[in-house]
């Protein structure tokens, strides 16, 4: 393109104009070309451990460790004579000791432990492993089955005579499992003066560990299933007068005798807390008096075997 410009003459004269210098053209860097492939060595993944024991397996071989002085997970007495112990073992880390001298409380030093009986099952058993020292009279391990009246079954080993100084040996004690046994209540115990030791402690249902068992049918107790007076009694008094008093403590006592003896409130049928709260505002209106209160054996197992709205009309 030329545009004008004078010369020394003031004539003009087209000049080109200069080009534009082109841009650099900017260079891409090449990708570098993709290596040979390699087969490369992949670790396999770690397996996920194991998932823990049930934590009845800690306890029966005592390594959960202590609670004070005490074995983890028991309930033990008399406090000065039960300890976890870590030196005298028969495997693992751990075993309880049950020292006595003549100087301790009360005639036995006892440790326990208790679990529902949920399982399914013909025998139940207790084993392990029990060493001495200078008993005077007897150590063992003890199992006992509880329902609406306690001790279904027991044993302690007291007629074996498990006594004076021996080493680590295997006992075990089988029993029935009985039908109506809610409960299981099971550890170890010495009399007199000396020491036992226990470790390696199981639980077995026809010979499998207990958690294996296949759990029993169990149909919901009145405890379960009464849920009436879950947020509260509801129950108000004012200006009670001496009758009314007299009455009160006069029901507390026949409702606490039945709460812990009578079968239909012992094996769960009635909750027997509940039926206290619909009876003392009925106590109110019309007092007991001496007639009432001289009711029967009889009536009274009657009056509790009723449902509750029924005793509460009355």
């Amino acid at each position: 393109m030329l545009h004008p410009e004078t010369d020394g003459h003031h004539r003009l004269r087209a000049v080109p104009r200069a080009r534009p210098a082109r841009r650099a053209r900017r260079l891409r860097p090449r990708r570098p070309a993709a290596p040979p492939a390699v087969a490369i060595p992949v670790a396999p993944s770690p397996r996920p451990p194991s998932p823990p024991g049930p934590p009845l397996v800690s306890r029966l071989t005592f390594e959960r460790g202590a609670d004070g002085p005490a074995p983890g997970g028991w309930h033990s007495g008399p406090a000065t004579t039960v300890f976890a112990d870590d030196k005298v073992v028969h495997g693992g880390h751990g075993s309880a000791r049950l020292q006595r001298t003549a100087s301790s409380p009360q005639a036995f030093s006892v440790m326990s432990d208790v679990i529902p009986i949920d399982f399914a099952g013909k025998t139940l058993e207790l084993r392990g492993y029990l060493k001495t020292d200078a008993v005077s009279s007897f150590a063992g391990l003890w199992p006992r089955e509880d329902g609406a009246e306690p001790a279904l079954a027991f044993d302690n080993m007291q007629a074996r005579r498990l006594q004076g100084t021996t080493d680590w040996k295997e006992y075990s004690i089988v029993l029935p499992l009985v039908p109506d046994a809610t409960r299981l209540v099971f550890g170890v115990l010495v009399g007199g003066t000396g020491t036992v030791w226990a470790g390696d402690l199981q639980l077995l249902v026809d010979g499998k560990p207990v958690w294996l068992a296949p759990r029993a049918a169990h149909a919901p107790t009145a405890l379960e299933s009464d849920h009436e007076f879950d947020q509260g009694s509801g129950v108000t008094a004012h200006d009670l007068s001496k009758v009314q008093i007299d009455d009160l403590a006069l029901l507390g006592k026949v409702w606490g005798l039945l709460k812990y003896h009578h079968p239909v409130v012992t094996s769960g049928q009635r909750h027997w807390d509940y039926v206290c709260f619909v009876s003392c505002p009925a106590s109110w209106r019309r007092p007991i008096g001496r007639r009432r209160a001289r009711r029967s054996p009889r009536g009274w197992r009657a009056w509790a075997s009723r449902p509750t709205a029924r005793r509460a009309r009355r």
